[in-house]
């Protein structure tokens, strides 16, 4: 290959790549959207200050325990502490199946 068409394909891979990343992130929550696959979750769920040492900062996850198997689940980005503090608490989540999002919460007083 010459140096022109070694220099384009590395362009395509870095372009390709974060695209692929990208659809590959969607993927589940489509096939939640499409299949309508939402789970009901009553129990206890926490939420932890996270660290990270990245620049970019992590989605922000909720534990929950579900038969006996830890579930890590994700807020959705706009949610802050205010709507969903830190600590542990009962109640019941909705979430979506394949993505792990919350799409909703509702603590137990």
């Amino acid at each position: 290959l010459t140096l022109k068409q070694q220099i384009a394909g590395k362009i395509a891979a870095l372009i390709l790549v974060p695209v692929w990343l990208g659809f590959a992130n969607i993927l589940p929550a489509y096939n939640d959207i499409t299949n309508q696959q939402y789970i009901e979750y009553h129990g206890t769920y926490s939420r932890q200050e996270q660290t990270y040492k990245s620049r970019e900062k992590p989605p922000e996850r909720v534990e929950i325990i579900q038969d006996g198997k830890k579930i890590l689940l994700y807020l959705p980005a706009k949610w802050n502490s205010e709507e969903f503090p830190l600590g542990e608490y009962y109640g019941t989540i909705w979430y979506s199946q394949d993505s792990r999002i919350i799409l909703s919460f509702q603590p137990d007083n």
